[in-house]
């Protein structure tokens, strides 16, 4: 399922909240709770405020279906909507990823992750603090190749540093 990409904004904040606090969800997180609004705004407010930082919201057929932050020391995160999941939607969004070291720290029970960061060519490289954590130091050609022709460009997508 191909998605487009666009940076993300202060009227996101209600759909991430509310995908952020699904229960299946918060069980793939570190804290396995629900976030508080001030939580989440204080989330948003400091991703936005970083120019170092990536986030970047996904649609399908005008619709938001996820969110995609890359923070500064290279750490990916995402959400997919409840109601995409199980569509590709993830793997889609992990192709807009910049091309430099990145990793993800996945719960060992997160099999839809651990398929999409592998397929978007992240390595198993160990564990931490009792996540999985996965590595790609840079996209090779021949997959960013490949990924190109597969997924929609991204649109209204600031190029970061």
């Amino acid at each position: 399922m191909t998605v487009c990409m666009r940076d993300a904004r202060w009227s996101d904040l209600s759909e991430i909240l509310r995908w952020r606090n699904e229960p299946g969800t918060y069980a793939n997180f570190h804290n396995r709770y629900p976030l508080s609004l001030p939580a989440m705004q204080r989330w948003l407010s400091d991703a936005l405020a970083d120019p170092r930082t990536t986030l970047w919201m996904a649609e399908r057929e005008d619709k938001l279906v996820g969110v995609l932050r890359v923070d500064p020391d290279g750490a990916v995160m995402i959400i997919v909507a409840p109601e995409a999941r199980g569509q590709g939607v993830a793997g889609s969004m992990l192709a807009h990823l910049p091309d430099r070291p990145l990793f993800a720290e996945i719960r060992e029970t997160n099999t839809a992750s651990h398929a999409a960061f592998a397929t978007a060519g992240f390595c198993r490289a160990g564990s931490r603090c009792g996540m999985l954590v996965y590595r790609r130091e840079k996209a090779d050609e021949e997959r960013a190749r490949d990924l190109a022709t597969r997924v929609m460009p991204a649109r209204a997508v600031k190029a970061r540093s």
